[in-house]
């Protein structure tokens, strides 16, 4: 309600039972909300991790607060960095040791996102590589639902990227979701990749050395990068990250090899043997894949934005905290000169996408709705700019009819 809507109704467990919810500011929500957080985090509250899968740990509290207080700024009109550095370094240092370079983070970017995810959650199995630091749990015949992780994964899968039954654990190909050309550019098209099929046949285009557009349907399955036409499918590469395939338990990584009817590059626990047998069950309804909410990763990121906004902590460890991300996704490492604002919300686009963070970054970095277009934004085809009351959402005529005239106001533009 804070980030979207901006003014709303508070409603808290002090509210006598009966009454409506008073509508109040931004600002007192935030203030609200936070105070709370912090409560439950500290030592007055005796917070004790419950040690269960499932449940929220501290890290979960903390990392909702990094998110606060990096957008503090946009909430309140009062940026809080320190704040965001100093609830980051919290994190960091409960994840410190393990993982990928001894980050705490997962050791293989695509196993995130898969079905047997469960392990790098809070108390999963994998300790050492618990990156997710807040995960709503999904699996199949007990939290089935068309939402949440299936809808990521069912709506980039179609068979015109050649996803037949078992490619990525699922049956569904909803032929929804493709990237305008712009996200896509960010992944860096430009390394020359061929494949070879078992007939021999040999196919090359331009790929990318980002391991998280590995499973992507790119120019490889003949996709244009272009959205001339954005109701046609093929027009957009297709950011295939979520999957239900299932990684190495006991690693945390991820299966790679090349499909021998097509080399294309696939993923997941594999019998070449068994063409029913690239992932868990090949056709199977609903996915067990967890949704992650909040990533140690976007933590790093966090931490690094909050140094180089507010001049907080220091650059050498922001810069540490990016090249972690980019060197995990095989991406070469920033430089001290590219450490910057505008490479950094780049590198939030890559390594965040599709967990709900993308609208929020923009608006922040005050791009959103002017200074940055893409396709079809505000339905032109190369995209134009927006009113900048757009930042914030209509309050519904339903919500505000609710309440006597005058009680409930509009936000403005609308």
């Amino acid at each position: 309600m804070i980030d979207l809507f901006g003014n709303a109704a508070l409603c808290w467990d002090d509210q006598a039972a009966g009454t409506d919810p008073v509508p109040t500011t931004r600002k007192e929500l935030f203030d609200k909300v936070v105070a709370d957080l912090e409560y439950l985090i500290s030592p007055e509250a005796g917070w004790q991790d419950s040690g269960i899968y499932g449940r929220l740990s501290k890290d979960g509290v903390e990392a909702l607060l990094v998110k606060f207080y990096l957008n503090a700024e946009v909430f309140t009109g009062t940026a809080q960095w320190q704040k965001c550095w100093d609830h980051a370094q919290n994190v960091i240092a409960r994840h410190q040791g393990g993982g990928f370079q001894g980050s705490g983070l997962a050791e293989d970017y695509l196993s995130l996102f898969c079905a047997n995810n469960d392990i790098f959650a809070p108390f999963g199995a994998l300790k050492a590589q618990n990156e997710t630091l807040w995960n709503i749990p999904y699996e199949y015949q007990m939290t089935e639902s068309y939402g949440g992780s299936f809808f990521l994964l069912a709506a980039a899968l179609t068979d015109s990227s050649i996803a037949t039954p078992g490619w990525f654990g699922i049956s569904a190909q909803w032929t929804c979701m493709h990237a305008r050309t712009q996200f896509a550019q960010t992944m860096n098209w430009v390394t020359e990749k061929t494949i070879t099929d078992k007939d021999g046949k040999t196919t090359t285009y331009m790929g990318t050395v980002d391991d998280r557009a590995y499973l992507w349907s790119d120019a490889s399955q003949g996709f244009s990068i272009d959205n001339t036409d954005f109701t046609t499918f093929k027009d957009g590469y297709v950011p295939i990250k979520f999957t239900n395939l299932q990684c190495d338990a006991a690693t945390g990584l991820m299966p790679r090899w090349n499909d021998p009817d097509t080399g294309l590059p696939r993923a997941g626990v594999h019998d070449l043997n068994n063409d029913n047998n690239y992932g868990i069950e090949a056709n199977a309804t609903f996915p067990d894949t967890d949704l992650p909410v909040i990533r140690l990763a976007e933590i790093y990121l966090s931490a690094a934005e909050a140094n180089l906004r507010g001049g907080v902590g220091n650059a050498t460890d922001g810069l540490k905290y990016v090249n972690y991300v980019r060197e995990r996704a095989k991406a070469p490492r920033f430089t001290a000169a590219q450490y910057t604002l505008a490479n950094l919300l780049e590198e939030r686009g890559r390594e965040l996408y599709w967990e709900n963070n993308r609208r929020t970054d923009l608006v922040r970095f005050g791009k959103f709705t002017s200074g940055y277009n893409w396709n079809w934004k505000n339905n032109s085809p190369s995209g134009t700019n927006i009113a900048d009351y757009m930042v914030l959402f209509p309050i519904p005529s339903q919500v505000r009819s609710a309440y006597p005239a005058g009680v409930y106001p509009q936000n403005p533009g609308y």
